[in-house]
């Protein structure tokens, strides 16, 4: 309801109050009782169909508010993941880089070791210690390559670890922020009811 009509309401109203008082007849008081419950039941229509479109415009504006918050934090979950992703790269390119230069030494270190076996010991027995240099060699290639899976993992729950705190601290502070906008209203409508 207009904002003009509310103010005739009103006027109409304190107008059948006046008339009321003045009144001295039974039947002119009765009519003018009923004539002004009319009037007030207009003014109660008009001041709930306002607050219920007051309510339901606020109700929009939270819920498209929310769906914006909602969508940023679905987008920097993304980002974040993408640079999860990049960061457990990055560290697995460095362990990949230190590995094969450690192969090649110990390449090199093998053939340095068979040539001196050969010198060394008689024909027959070199092929038993090649055997055991690379059973040797073998087993600490498997040791590398189950402590570089171990450190994947870890690298990966890490990261994990971080982001999920990330997100959670992004989420208390969304919703503290949210609680002191719910207390800041309510605090307006209760100063607001105190004011009437």
């Amino acid at each position: 309801m207009p904002f003009d009509s509310k103010i005739e309401l009103s006027k109409e109203r304190e107008e059948l109050k006046r008339r009321i008082k003045d009144a001295h007849e039974e039947d002119v008081k009765s009519f003018l009782v009923k004539q002004l419950q009319e009037v007030e039941g207009a003014m109660d229509a008009a001041f709930k169909s306002q607050s219920n479109d007051q309510d339901a415009a606020l109700e929009h504006k939270l819920a498209a508010r929310r769906r914006k918050r909602e969508c940023a934090i679905g987008m920097d979950r993304a980002v974040r993941a993408r640079h999860v992703q990049e960061r457990i790269k990055f560290q697995l390119d460095q362990a990949d880089d230190f590995s094969l230069k450690r192969k090649e030494l110990t390449r090199k270190a093998i053939e340095d070791i068979v040539a001196k076996m050969k010198l060394e010991k008689a024909p027959e027995e070199v092929p038993g210690a090649i055997d055991r240099l690379l059973d040797e060699k073998h087993h600490k290639e498997l040791e590398d390559l189950l402590l570089k899976l171990f450190e994947q993992k870890a690298i990966e729950l890490k990261e994990e670890l971080m982001a999920l705190m990330e997100e959670k601290v992004a989420k208390q502070q969304l919703l503290k922020r949210q609680a002191q906008d719910r207390k800041a209203g309510i605090e307006a409508i209760l100063k607001g009811g105190k004011a009437s």
